[in-house]
């Protein structure tokens, strides 16, 4: 928080908290970790919501100002969630930066290939980024990944008709993955 925050918060900062917990729950949602084998682990967990949470960053990107901001707020939330995390889980403060920057790579390094993918339209090329980067490449059910892109494409063309207000209002719900695997 700014010097600036304490005389004029700016009310971005407070859709991204809220946005960042949208996509946290939805990131956790049991059907991914069972239905569709996502691993239950840190790493897991950690690609399931960065590809969450750059979905909405990706919609507020697409648009003019005030929503770049919006988007920054929300990369900055993850960041800092992810250092309180690995806190929390015991990683002495020598570490933590070290691997806040390598998890914010991360980040990067998905971002430019689901956008690659989406841009696209290439359900292949997204299939093949979510089995590299959600399932680290390890076999994964041939029938999983293209319901799987189909999940993350139809919610990207959900968020991106979605006008600006209602994102930042926080009037939108993530769609459901398919059951039907």
């Amino acid at each position: 928080m700014s010097l600036f925050d304490l005389i004029k918060p700016d009310p971005m900062r407070k859709t991204a908290h809220t946005l960042y917990s949208m996509a946290g729950e939805q990131a956790r949602l049991p059907f991914f970790y069972t239905d569709w084998k996502v691993d239950d682990t840190f790493d897991g967990r950690f690609d399931l919501l960065v590809l969450h949470v750059h979905l909405l960053i990706r919609r507020a990107n697409k648009e003019a100002r005030p929503a770049p901001r919006l988007a920054q707020h929300l990369f900055d939330v993850m960041l800092k969630d992810l250092d309180q995390g690995l806190r929390l889980s015991g990683v002495g403060d020598i570490g933590i930066g070290h691997r806040v920057k390598k998890m914010s790579h991360a980040y990067y390094g998905r971002a430019t290939a689901y956008d690659a993918a989406l841009d696209t339209g290439d359900a292949t090329a997204l299939q093949q980024a979510l089995h590299r980067n959600v399932y680290r490449a390890d076999a994964s059910d041939d029938v999983v990944l293209p319901v799987f892109a189909a999940y993350v494409m139809a919610n990207w063309d959900m968020l991106s008709a979605l006008p600006f207000a209602d994102l930042a209002a926080e009037r939108f719900t993530f769609l459901m993955p398919d059951r039907e695997v």
